[in-house]
């Protein structure tokens, strides 16, 4: 039986703000539609999982990771980013060298959760999965809906100097917090990419390093205002950092599942595709369009 999830009030937003809160809010109903693969009684009054474990699909197994802090709490959201990952990349961690991401292959192993210093002060990015192989490294960023939401442009002005210093002059637009046609960026969160490449260019300086960004978004909802914007300003940063120590690439975890369901090594492998496609995808089909009216407005 499907059931409502708990949603917080939106804030009132003033008229430059529109487009901001019609992502919020559109970010909440997709939410709600998620809630709905859980029983009742599953969610607290909150709408975080009484058990974080509930957020992990048949089959995936935290094993060590289990004993890591703070890792409940960060899955206990519904659309937690980290379940997202963990859920996609987990049962891969057998069979690294049959994965293909982002352009790159020949993986020998995978890594979950792992801090990766920039070389800056603060505290270092945390990725939460990087394959490894002896040609090239690949970090994974996932997001589910957040993206939705007006990003924190927030960019250590240290970053530009040792940006330069380690090959990633052609980032530094994006990390400022400017897109396409010099417009502010609205849906990335460039500071913490530009960080995670930082890291990556600074550790890794033999092998070819890429980012790739993986994201949720509802079937058939690219060609509409709000997630043509999300994608106009993922290509642009594919362009701008081609040729650069680290490139980025994007996909949506709709689009990686689906070519898993047909071409993974193993049959458990492609029927583990075709479950992330019901939890996280079959859910998200009825999604409300009326609310993108409101999304080009800056």
């Amino acid at each position: 039986m499907e059931r409502e999830a708990t949603r917080p009030p939106i804030a009132k937003a003033g008229e430059g703000d529109r487009s901001a809160a019609s992502g919020t809010w559109l970010e909440q109903e997709l939410v709600a539609r998620l809630a709905r693969c859980f029983p009742p009684g599953a969610l607290s009054r909150n709408g975080l999982l009484r058990d974080f474990r509930d957020n992990l699909l048949e089959g995936v197994e935290l094993g060590e990771l289990a004993t890591r802090r703070a890792i409940g709490p960060q899955l206990s959201r519904i659309d937690s980013p980290l379940a997202l990952a963990l859920n996609s990349f987990l049962p891969w961690r057998d069979h690294p060298a049959s994965l293909e991401l982002a352009g790159c292959s020949g993986f020998s192993a995978l890594h979950f959760l792992l801090f990766c210093p920039t070389g800056m002060r603060g505290a270092p990015p945390t990725v939460p999965v990087l394959a490894c192989g002896p040609q090239a490294v690949v970090a994974i960023e996932a997001l589910a809906l957040s993206w939705l939401r007006r990003p924190d442009r927030r960019h250590a002005a240290g970053h530009r100097e040792l940006g330069e210093i380690l090959g990633l002059g052609t980032w530094q637009a994006a990390a400022a917090g400017v897109g396409p046609a010099g417009e502010p960026l609205r849906h990335l969160a460039a500071a913490r990419l530009y960080r995670i490449a930082l890291a990556l260019a600074r550790n890794f300086p033999a092998v070819q390093r890429r980012l790739f960004y993986l994201f949720l978004e509802p079937p058939g909802a690219r060609s509409t205002a709000l997630f043509a914007r999300h994608r106009e300003e993922l290509a642009w940063l594919e362009e701008r950092s081609r040729g650069s120590a680290v490139e980025f690439g994007f996909a949506s975890f709709a689009d990686l599942w689906e070519a898993w369901s047909r071409t993974a090594p193993t049959p458990a492998l492609r029927e583990h595709a075709r479950r992330l496609l019901a939890r996280y995808v079959a859910p998200l089909t009825a999604w409300p369009r009326p609310v993108l009216v409101h999304c080009s407005a800056s």
